[in-house]
């Protein structure tokens, strides 16, 4: 499942991210370390344990420097674990572009 949390408040997205793993485990990838692969890779793991971590990025949608094609982002959709883009901001090209594939919550202060 794919997560895209937009806006500005922190506490609220930090308490919908708590929502989201709750108590699994989650791992946050450094913009240093963004690359489809990693995205890829934790798509197609498999918990031994049961329980799929949560992957989280930050400003990743924002940069261009990654993007991912329409059977990429359907692939990341399907996958057990969820991935969540932290996004200050989103352009409405790239919320047209995800809107089927992930949940997009607005947490902008007003």
């Amino acid at each position: 499942m794919i997560y895209i949390l937009v806006g500005n408040d922190i506490k609220k997205k930090n308490a919908y991210l708590k929502k989201l793993f709750n108590s699994g485990e989650a791992i946050f990838i450094s913009n240093i370390n963004q690359n489809k692969e990693i995205f890829f890779d934790y798509a197609n793991s498999v918990s031994l344990f049961g329980k799929s971590p949560t992957i989280i990025s930050e400003d990743l949608l924002k940069k261009k420097e990654i993007s991912f094609l329409k059977d990429e982002i359907s692939l990341l959709e399907g996958s057990k674990t969820n991935f969540v883009f932290l996004e200050d901001k989103l352009l409405v090209p790239t919320f047209k572009e995800y809107q089927k594939y992930a949940e997009i919550e607005n947490f902008d202060t007003q």
